[in-house]
């Protein structure tokens, strides 16, 4: 599905995922190799969907703003809170970074880290 979203949205999902995945996950095994506390399979699982939101954008939707709430509706509608919060709150523009926890933090960071282009 996201190597077809290639060809119908101006959007690279799969590289941007895979991206932010391997970011996320050499961030939080350095976090835990210092000793502190970072869940990497919570960091894993919601680095390789914190976009899943992209694909319940209808045409002349503005995605960059709601493919949150889109992800955050996929996880909740599957009881998947936790992880959900973390997907779908990738970005820090209207969050109170003081009270994220260490996976969410290393979320954001990758997702700024890897830059998607379009077109």
């Amino acid at each position: 599905m996201m190597r077809l979203s290639e060809e119908t949205t101006p959007f690279r999902t799969l590289g941007h995922i895979a991206g932010v995945h391997y970011i996320a996950m050499t961030v939080a095994r350095g976090i835990r190799e210092a000793g502190e506390n970072v869940d990497l399979a919570l960091v894993s699982a919601a680095a390789a969907a914190h976009d899943l939101g992209k694909f319940g954008c209808r045409p002349g939707e503005r995605v960059p703003l709601l493919h949150y709430y889109y992800t955050d509706q996929w996880f909740t509608q599957r009881q998947l809170n936790t992880l959900g919060h973390i997907a779908a709150n990738h970005s820090v523009w209207d969050l109170e970074i003081e009270n994220l926890s260490s996976e969410s933090l290393v979320l954001v960071y990758a997702d700024f880290r890897v830059k998607q282009t379009r077109n």
